[in-house]
């Protein structure tokens, strides 16, 4: 992930329909300004005053809104609530749920409207006590009780002489959930700027600080349209997310930090107190959850059950509610936390955590303190905490007895193994001789039986690379039994040698065979991404926002690009020059483009790869210039099998083109389509989707052919092609070295 700071606008509320059109104006003179560019803008309080209507200019900027206020008349009809933020113009944004924390534009964001309902406040706070959650970057709330704590005392006296009670004002709700969330940046509604000093946070009210955590700041913005710095309504920040930042970095200016203005004591000063006294003090919070009927004895519960897990051998991982591309995999965690000698990971079926095993406790507590209790993976953060040890179990090695139906065993190598990947390979290998051995008897025949003729004699392997453990996949449950007694002596399993290669061979109940269709990483919730603010067209070669530096080769009707944001380096894409909803598979420009694609496969066949061509010709609201997609994957790689399954899940009507004089033009005969070609082994699979007016099945996404190649190819965090953007530098670098390569088989020079 990038360490570059993100440029963030904090706005105030538009009071009137023209201070709309001036936020608009403001953005847009910021933006050209030597402050900007600006990455995002977030508006404090409501979005839309009475009779407002939405501005006759787009939002330069992706501006982001958490209350609507008075919806103008020709705002469209909104869904009743969406889990992912909601387009109402071009770069405008409404988030619909009550309260939530989610993730905009890399940065992690929480808020919360007024009168939200107690019980999404509740679930949403139990996420910020699992284990490895740090904070948010920004939280957008109601005003805060005792939020006048940090005002600064010349803007605290104004207020008040305006009519504010420091002891009533504010919200009980958002000081509890600023205190459980953390937020860098708390931003509220003013009648006043300010900026708090930096306040430190703490785990709750009750709770003693046993952990040191980063800072907050409490800013507040007045409303568009006024003039000086005590009406200041927009705010600049530059930011870089907290998932991002070192400890030292999290943690800088805390010892300065005011107190927390939420906490009725400092937790170290409670212990000396008398109970009577520290139930006065301390639990503000309990009493007035009482008053809702919660149960007071929860937080008592879970420190008691917090207080039974000690140090052990297995953490214990959250955050797989939040795996929205299913990235989460055995393999991807194994690999992940293969520093700290991880052995096992148990993935429970339905459930948003999971458990890793290491070698020993001290393998498993120097994860958790190099890690600060969170890691990511792909793109999603999981948080770790100590689980209870598998020692408690007794005997951790499983037998023949407690695994009746597996076909799986769990090697362990010796720790005086060095090349482990050629060991496991000799394991596997050891195994299959085993079973040889024992079909073929005293070898009185003279043709031997090996796995390579009988399939039920044939062992599969399981291994992480530079890892000294594995699992052997059997034909059948007595074939794993007779190996594992071969090699140990006994059926329960034990310890094994062969030729120089030592170690331990037991059951296992791990899930090992892969499914057909299987398209683990590719569910199709996405990670949103804003519109970008160019408004021409981005394929013209005559726009200015044409990227030239990215031309490959120029023909008569077509030219070929490096694709901006590609999956890999010879992701290219393939325009026809005129801007037309003909398509580039079928229209005016397809025999040119039919070369392209010959001369692109044949250049990555050079390096042992196929292409996987595709073009989504369906329209879009903004205008849609024809564009072919070729990305190159390596020989073997199971496109075609992601793809099918990904056609079933989504319940799209694609239909193979078996035919191969049958042409597509044929069969789209002028309608939208998608079409999508990819090779298995020699052969060139082509499919197709008509769009059809009554068409009541399954539509085909916008990144749909991106997203099947990444998940095929391993890496479904790349899917959008803004996770993959170069520097320009490096566009013109790899760009310059392609075009040479290309033209030099052919192709002709921009």
């Amino acid at each position: 992930m990038s360490n570059k700071q993100k440029k963030v606008l904090l706005s105030g509320s538009p009071p009137s329909p023209s201070s709309l059109q001036a936020l608009v104006d403001k953005q847009t003179k910021l933006q050209g300004s030597k402050a900007g560019p600006f990455d995002v803008c977030f508006v404090v309080g409501p979005l839309f005053p009475a009779s407002s209507a939405l501005p006759q200019t787009p939002f330069p900027i992706p501006t982001y809104a958490f209350h609507l206020g008075i919806p103008p008349a020709d705002l469209p009809p909104l869904p009743p609530s969406s889990s992912e933020p909601v387009e109402l113009a071009k770069n405008l944004y409404y988030l619909s749920p009550s309260c939530d924390l989610t993730t905009i534009e890399g940065l992690v964001v929480a808020y919360l409207k007024p009168n939200a309902p107690l019980k999404e406040i509740t679930d949403l706070k139990k996420e910020t006590v699992k284990g490895g959650y740090i904070g948010c970057d920004f939280a957008f709330t109601p005003p805060a009780q005792d939020s006048p704590k940090i005002i600064p005392s010349a803007v605290l006296s104004k207020l008040e002489a305006s009519g504010l009670d420091p002891q009533t004002h504010g919200s009980i709700d958002s000081s509890e959930f600023v205190t459980a969330l953390r937020p860098r940046y708390h931003c509220v509604v003013s009648d006043l700027f300010f900026q708090s000093n930096l306040y430190k946070n703490v785990l709750s009210s009750s709770d003693p600080l046993t952990t040191v955590h980063h800072g907050s700041r409490l800013v507040g913005l007045c409303s568009v349209g006024g003039e000086g710095k005590e009406l200041k309504w927009i705010h600049a920040v530059g930011i870089k997310t907290v998932t991002e930042m070192t400890k030292e970095e999290l943690l800088k200016g805390v010892n300065s930090a005011v107190p927390n203005p939420y906490v009725s004591v400092e937790p170290s000063k409670a212990f000396d107190a008398s109970k009577a006294a520290a139930l006065q003090q301390m639990d503000v919070e309990q009493y007035r959850w009482a008053g809702r009927g919660v149960n007071n004895n929860a937080g008592q519960k879970r420190a008691r059950e917090e207080e039974e897990v000690k140090e052990s051998d297995v953490l214990f991982f959250n955050g797989r509610n939040k795996d929205l591309r299913k990235v989460l995999t055995e393999d991807r965690i194994l690999e992940r936390f293969k520093t700290w000698n991880i052995t096992s990971v148990s993935l429970p079926n339905d459930k948003d955590f999971g458990f890793l095993e290491f070698q020993s406790v001290k393998d498993a507590s120097k994860c958790l303190k190099e890690t600060m209790g969170g890691a990511e993976i792909g793109g999603t953060f999981i948080g770790l905490r100590y689980g209870k040890s598998s020692s408690k179990k007794g005997n951790k090695n499983l037998t023949e007895k407690d695994c009746p139906d597996s076909e799986v065993l769990f090697y362990t190598l010796d720790r005086s193994v060095t090349n482990v990947d050629a060991a496991s390979e000799t394991v596997r290998l050891f195994a299959e001789k085993l079973l040889e051995d024992a079909i073929n008897g005293d070898g009185a025949s003279d043709e031997r039986i090996t796995s390579e003729s009988e399939p039920a004699l044939k062992v599969n392997k399981k291994h992480v690379t530079g890892k000294g453990f594995g699992f052997l996949k059997f034909a059948s449950h007595a074939a794993a039994a007779m190996a594992v007694a071969g090699a140990t002596g006994s059926t329960d399993g034990g310890l094994f040698s062969e030729n120089s290669v030592k170690g331990s061979l037991f059951w296992s109940n791990s899930a090992f065979e892969e499914k057909e269709d299987d398209i683990t990483g590719l569910n199709f919730q996405r990670v949103h991404y804003p519109a970008d603010s160019r408004t021409d067209c981005w394929f013209c070669l005559a726009s200015d926002s044409c990227e030239k530096h990215l031309i490959v080769d120029v023909g008569e009707g077509a030219y070929v690009a490096r694709a901006k944001g590609g999956v890999n380096g010879g992701h290219c894409i393939i325009v026809p020059v005129e801007h037309t909803g003909g398509g580039g598979i079928v229209g005016n420009a397809r025999d040119e483009v039919e070369v392209y694609v010959k001369k692109l496969r044949e250049h990555f066949a050079k390096s042992g790869q196929d292409i996987v061509v595709f073009e989504r010709n369906i329209g879009t609201k903004g205008g849609y210039h024809p564009h072919v997609q070729c990305i190159p994957v390596k020989k073997g790689t199971k496109v075609d099998t992601t793809f099918n399954g990904a056609v079933r899940r989504l319940g799209i009507r694609i239909k193979e083109i078996q035919n191969g004089g049958v042409g597509v033009k044929t069969i789209v005969d002028g309608s939208d389509y998608f079409y999508f070609e990819c090779q298995v082994g020699s052969e060139a699979k082509r499919y197709v989707y008509v769009r059809e007016a009554d068409d009541r099945g399954g539509r085909v996404p916008i990144q749909f052919g991106r997203e099947v190649c990444c998940v095929a190819m391993g890496c479904p965090e790349k899917a959008h092609w803004k996770s993959c953007v170069e520097t320009p530098e490096e566009e013109r670098t790899v760009t310059n070295k392609f075009r040479g390569e290309f033209s030099e088989e052919g192709g002709k020079k921009p």
